[in-house]
């Protein structure tokens, strides 16, 4: 049987290694997730969303055309350190972002699990996640926060039930994202 790669990472070296920095401003937020054009809808919905001055949609986009929504999907490149902020707009409920497939230490698991440190975000709060991606594939975003018994309860309680959840994106290394109109390099600032 061959070896598996560690995920877990002693605190501060995780993205010794990185090639680059890749950020995402991520908010949780409560939403009425339209389902279909028949009504159906999760009116205590929750997702996650971009607050990136340059997302498209961006959470205020998804406030305004609540149709527009879709879980959220994040992408890297093998090598790259991704910083990932998230902000806690839910009231009275502890939210985080846990990723498998990435390398991480502790303090940016995203989970209120066990003995581990509480890496959730409290509401109001934010917090900043560390991940370095060490390996291609695609990997589910969930949060932790809210516990582990996902549809255990009637009514379910669990956010990721509600709709907050997403995705990572591990492409190969040296993996670009370009602007499909102007072919502008999508993780190089404007200079403007």
């Amino acid at each position: 049987a061959g070896a598996t790669t560690p995920t877990l990472a002693a605190p501060g070296d995780v993205c010794a290694s990185a090639v680059r920095t890749v950020r995402y401003d991520v908010v949780a937020m409560k939403l009425d997730i339209p389902l279909n054009g028949w009504g159906d809808h999760v009116p205590e919905g929750v997702v996650f969303a971009l607050a990136n001055g340059d997302a498209s949609p961006s959470a205020e986009d998804l406030r305004a055309e609540p149709g527009r929504v879709s879980p959220l999907v994040m992408r890297a490149a093998v090598g790259d350190c991704l910083k990932v902020t998230l902000t806690n707009r839910l009231d009275a409920r502890r939210v985080g972002m846990h990723v498998d497939g990435v390398m991480k230490d502790v303090s940016s698991d995203g989970a209120r699990i066990g003995r581990n440190e509480d890496s959730t975000v409290a509401p109001g709060g934010t917090r900043t996640y560390t991940w370095f991606a060490q390996r291609a594939g695609q990997f589910a975003v969930n949060d932790y926060g809210s516990g582990t018994g996902f549809g255990m309860t009637e009514p379910s309680t669990d956010t990721p039930s509600h709709g907050l959840y997403g995705g990572l994106v591990v492409l190969p290394a040296g993996f670009r994202w370009t602007d499909p109109v102007t072919g502008r390099d999508l993780l190089v600032r404007d200079p403007d």
